[in-house]
């Protein structure tokens, strides 16, 4: 997949990350399984999306706002992913930062 500074995520690279955006600690075999993918193909472009830190799954327990997400966009897209986590139904707030994060949701 080699990345340089911006990396094009395939169909695959983006269902394996909307499936991760659901539930960032899935199993390979069950992301495999909502995908109808082979778990072989699945593991192996999730476990590279990670290695190259084109995804990177992080969550902090907030007990009166249920969980936080840290998000990391290529730049210019922290507005896109924010309005896709916006119109999700069990997303209560959306901001986005300047720095290492790209936004909270």
């Amino acid at each position: 997949m080699g990345c340089g500074v911006v990396c094009t995520l395939d169909a695959l690279d983006r269902r394996i990350v909307g499936a991760l955006q659901v539930d960032g600690r899935a199993h390979w075999g069950h992301v495999a399984a909502v995908l109808d993918e082979p778990e072989s193909a699945v593991a192996r472009r999730g476990q590279r999306l990670l290695a190259l830190g084109v995804v990177q799954v992080i969550g902090v327990p907030a007990p009166t706002a249920g969980t936080v997400v840290h998000l990391r966009c290529e730049p210019g897209q922290e507005r896109v992913a924010a309005l896709s986590l916006a119109r999700r139904r069990d997303t209560r707030y959306v901001h986005l930062l300047a720095g290492a994060a790209g936004g909270v949701a």
